[in-house]
């Protein structure tokens, strides 16, 4: 999976909290929706949203769907690198 744009990745993350939505996923959202809903693209915001990533990452892949845990993934080494170009 790559991302084109920043809008891409958002798009790909909105659809991963929407799929952990309806499958009542509760410790996911929790790490990730904070930074999610007050992202505003700045430095900051791409630290909140690596760590929030993280800490869903940290819950490990047992909790989700091979899918799933490669999106994470994914979403979670890109939002490192948004970081640390910055």
């Amino acid at each position: 999976m790559s991302f084109q744009s920043n809008q891409d990745y958002m798009a790909a993350l909105a659809s991963l909290i929407d799929l952990w939505c309806e499958q009542r996923r509760l410790r996911h959202l929790a790490a990730v929706l904070p930074s999610f809903i007050g992202f505003k693209g700045l430095t900051d915001g791409w630290a909140e949203l690596s760590s929030g990533l993280r800490c869903a990452v940290g819950l490990g892949a047992e909790a989700l769907p091979a899918d799933e845990w490669d999106t994470l993934q994914q979403l979670s080494r890109d939002a490192e690198k948004a970081l640390s170009s910055r």
